[in-house]
């Protein structure tokens, strides 16, 4: 059976299980990077909340062996173990004032999202782009948010130096950040094969923020480098382990190239497409206190 009727196939399942209390259609969903991800947007008739349940992971079990209907079994148990009782007010949304409290930015790949680019505010740094949401909420199913996009922008009346603004002052407080020595597990990220003897010796850090995701902004925290540099009394360089988090290496006196192999390497290897977020890497200065690509 092919995808497209193997997802259709599902989808029936899945309507005919839940019942005809719910609405079930198949979604394609751009994600970070270019990567496009298929989906079951699954709702309550009469709720106003429609998450969307992925099932590219579903479709590997029924290549494995898994008949269709225990796949479908389980996206209705998935959905029924994280569905929202209730109504979700979206409406404030449409006000500026009601939510400008909650705009946060995050940090992707500009090369890799020229299209997304097009469509929502962003201000470029180095090959990244910063972008902007809407923090709605954190818990243990993950982080809700709403990407602001130039309709929006334009309905608000805002410019892009105003949501900038905002976001640097409330991105530290709404996602505070976390530094801490990561020699323990510099086994989990860096292939043993790839890591030269003369990088275990040195210091490693995992900058990022406390929910562990799209922690890759906190670079842009104010004074988080600057007292980092001013503690290890030197600059530093910067790997981009994901989007959601970057490594701080300080004491690296070597060839800047053997890091960017690393980089390369794990990007390859061990990151998905949507967590990507560079092939370069970057240096702090402490003179300058600037991040440049290295």
């Amino acid at each position: 059976m092919d995808t497209k009727n193997l997802v259709l196939k599902i989808t029936e399942i899945v309507k005919i299980l839940l019942g005809d209390e719910y609405n079930v259609s198949v979604k394609e969903v751009p994600k970070n990077n270019g990567l496009i991800l298929t989906g079951l947007a699954i709702g309550k008739k009469g709720h106003n909340i429609i998450p969307t349940i992925y099932i590219n992971e579903f479709l590997d079990l029924y290549y494995a062996g898994i008949s269709i209907y225990a796949i479908a079994d389980k996206i209705v148990r998935t959905y029924r173990e994280n569905a929202v009782s209730s109504q979700f007010d979206v409406s404030y949304i449409a006000d500026f004032n009601a939510v400008k409290h909650k705009i946060i930015f995050q940090m992707i790949n500009t090369k890799l999202n020229a299209a997304l680019l097009e469509t929502i505010p962003s201000v470029p740094f180095l090959d990244l782009s910063i972008i902007f949401k809407i923090y709605l909420c954190s818990n243990s199913s993950g982080t809700v948010t709403v990407t602001i996009t130039n309709k929006m922008m334009a309905h608000w009346k805002a410019d892009i130096e105003t949501i900038y603004k905002v976001a640097m002052e409330n991105t530290p407080i709404l996602q505070e950040y976390t530094l801490c020595s990561m020699s323990d597990v510099l086994a989990e990220l860096v292939p043993e094969t790839y890591v030269h003897e003369t990088i275990t010796d040195i210091d490693m850090f995992v900058l990022t923020n406390k929910e562990k995701f799209c922690g890759c902004g906190c670079i842009l925290y104010p004074y988080v480098l600057e007292n980092f540099s001013n503690k290890i009394n030197n600059g530093f360089f910067i790997l981009p382990s994901s989007r959601h988090e970057v490594i701080l290496i300080s004491g690296y006196e070597k060839d800047a190239n053997e890091l960017k192999t690393i980089v390369r390497v794990i990007n390859m290897t061990e990151i998905s497409q949507d967590d990507f977020l560079s092939n370069n890497i970057y240096y702090y200065s402490m003179e300058t206190q600037k991040i440049i690509i290295q």
